[in-house]
């Protein structure tokens, strides 16, 4: 009775169950599971075409800024060259003139025709310096002022408490350098005193002291933009005149260089917001911020033409040298964390090199 349900049982069993499995895979991995796809690949297609042609567009106008600015531009430093009604020949004044790249720009704005006032803070380098390029250039007139700018808050500044509020009275007086330079004919006023030497100096934000950021927010921030609040009378009296900031050229946050990178990026922004306001008010005043960097190969003199080369571009802030240029362009690519990482071991990396050397 059992032998004859068993092979009833196997009757009932289909003759080709393999061939049947193996058909039945075949159909299930012929389905369309990108069917949502395909209904949309024409929306697709065109949503690619419009983002390729915006990046087109984006590269095509990034090669013509480039081929401009760095090719086909000439320096309108000529512009700023004019005599004023009395006759009196122009004046360029020069911060940070008795070394480095201000000393340079010195001798450029005297290769094309100014008379230079050399600022600095120690007396003996701008003589010294005013000696040599008065030697080179016998024709022009040179003068010197000598300031401080790392002055502006700290001794030179005192504090007082008045309604609750702190407040900063000034000790330092502008004004005597107004005086003396509204004489002049002065069309140009160039801000470079933090780019006399180069700063490789590194150091954390608690082993600072309140002197220490004083002088770096002093010299990259505060004092370049109360001498121009100072001075832009003068510049709009002798207009057409120029202002030239030069500053680094990063504009991203650096470890261990809280108080100079921010100071920085704060002269770039002044710049751009000066040009806006000269343009609103109606004044023949160009502001020009050219960012340069000293560790990039290129010498004083080379980073000096570039920047002298800049003046009248399109754009407030430029960067000066066409290969530090390319750099930039190249850092600006870098998802941020790839730069995070890469600027903190190379941070570190200069770290472990100084204390070894100590």
């Amino acid at each position: 009775m059992l032998d004859k349900m068993n092979a009833s049982f196997n009757r009932s069993l289909p003759i080709h169950s393999f061939e049947f499995l193996a058909c039945n895979l075949v159909q299930l991995a012929s389905i369309d599971h990108y069917h949502h796809v395909r209904a949309f690949r024409k929306e697709i297609l065109t949503i690619l075409a419009i983002f390729g042609a915006i990046k087109f567009v984006e590269w095509a106008l990034r090669t013509s800024y480039f081929f401009h600015t760095y090719c086909l531009h000439r320096s309108k430093i000529h512009r700023y060259n004019h005599v004023s009604p009395d006759g009196s020949a122009a004046w360029a004044l020069v911060t940070g003139s008795s070394g480095g790249i201000g000393y340079k720009i010195v001798r450029e704005l005297a290769r094309k025709g100014f008379n230079v006032v050399l600022h600095g803070r120690v007396e003996q380098d701008l003589l010294t310096a005013m000696v040599q390029v008065h030697e080179e250039f016998p024709e022009r007139n040179f003068k010197i002022i000598v300031a401080d700018p790392t002055a502006l808050g700290t001794k030179e500044f005192s504090y007082r408490k008045s309604y609750g509020d702190w407040k900063l009275e000034r000790k330092l007086d502008l004004g005597a350098i107004k005086k003396d330079l509204s004489k002049l004919n002065l069309t140009v006023l160039v801000n470079c005193a933090d780019t006399e030497a180069k700063h490789t100096d590194l150091g954390r934000i608690l082993d600072e002291n309140e002197k220490s950021i004083w002088k770096h927010i002093n010299v990259d921030a505060l004092y370049p933009i109360q001498l121009f609040r100072t001075l832009l009378p003068t510049l709009i009296g002798n207009t057409p005149s120029l202002i030239i900031n030069v500053t680094s050229l990063s504009d991203k946050g650096i470890p261990l260089k809280i108080a100079t990178s921010a100071s920085r990026s704060f002269l770039s922004r002044m710049t751009q917001s000066s040009a806006l306001e000269m343009k609103l008010e109606g004044y023949d005043v160009e502001a020009l911020c050219v960012r340069v960097s000293r560790c990039m190969g290129q010498t004083d003199s080379t980073l000096a033409r570039a920047i002298i080369a800049r003046v009248g571009s399109r754009r407030s802030v430029v960067v000066g040298h066409w290969y530090q240029f390319l750099y930039k362009s190249l850092i600006d690519l870098l998802p941020g964390r790839l730069w995070d990482w890469c600027i903190i071991h190379y941070i570190r990396g200069m770290t472990d090199i100084k204390s070894k050397g100590s």
